[in-house]
């Protein structure tokens, strides 16, 4: 069972947007506050989820170019993909259940 979010580089996150399966992705920068504020709710998210579902991240500071390519225009956001598309957006710090939220339109309980 993962108990980490993996990290991806922007090849990673088109093949698994490409693969059509179920992930939630917070594109992030370690220097946001608001981004090491949401972390421990995405630790949580893949010890619980990780099974299921693919959770990651991908590291703007690092790979600036994926911020134009999937529109993100601050951090932390998180993507939630199915089938090939980004289904649900959520921008800033939520709350868990609201992340729980979107996972459970996916895969269910």
């Amino acid at each position: 069972m993962p108990s980490h979010p993996t990290f991806l580089s922007p090849t990673d996150l088109n093949r698994l947007v490409s693969s059509g399966q179920p992930a939630l992705v917070e594109f992030y920068s370690p220097t946001c506050s608001h981004c090491q504020a949401l972390e421990p709710t995405i630790e949580a998210l893949a010890r619980e989820w990780g099974e299921r579902l693919t959770i990651s991240q991908l590291d703007l500071s690092e790979h600036p170019k994926a911020a134009r390519e999937w529109q993100v225009m601050g951090t932390p956001t998180v993507l939630v993909f199915d089938k090939g598309a980004a289904v649900a957006r959520l921008t800033g710090v939520q709350p868990k259940r609201q992340y729980v939220s979107e996972l459970q339109k996916l895969v269910g309980d």
